[in-house]
């Protein structure tokens, strides 16, 4: 691989990684609440509410509406983007002859 096209990969998966860290922490907090709470919910009648148990199923809720709505919108902007710049690009190179009457 050459420098100028190592760069260009580092360019374009800079713009990911805050999409990526998200979802790994989404992962992570989702696992620690599966096994915190065993087989009883966070919120079980006849036990007192444990208030970081609580902070911690909500945080795994805001992290799970975040990946299920937030990251595929921001996925899809960005291939739109592209893709608009795309065809921007193709339409300024075409010659003036060949482009249709207006």
């Amino acid at each position: 691989m050459t420098p100028e096209r190592r760069v260009w990969v580092r360019r374009q998966a800079r713009a990911w990684l805050p999409l990526a860290a998200v979802l790994a922490c989404h992962g992570i907090v989702r696992l620690v609440v599966v096994h915190t709470t065993a087989s009883a919910g966070p919120f079980t009648p006849g036990r007192p509410v444990d208030r970081g148990l609580a902070g911690l199923v909500i945080a795994a809720l805001v992290l799970r509406v975040t990946v299920l709505i937030a990251v595929p919108a921001v996925i899809a902007y960005r291939i739109a983007t592209a893709l608009i710049g795309r065809v921007r690009r193709r339409s300024d190179q075409t010659p003036r002859a060949e482009q249709p009457p207006r």
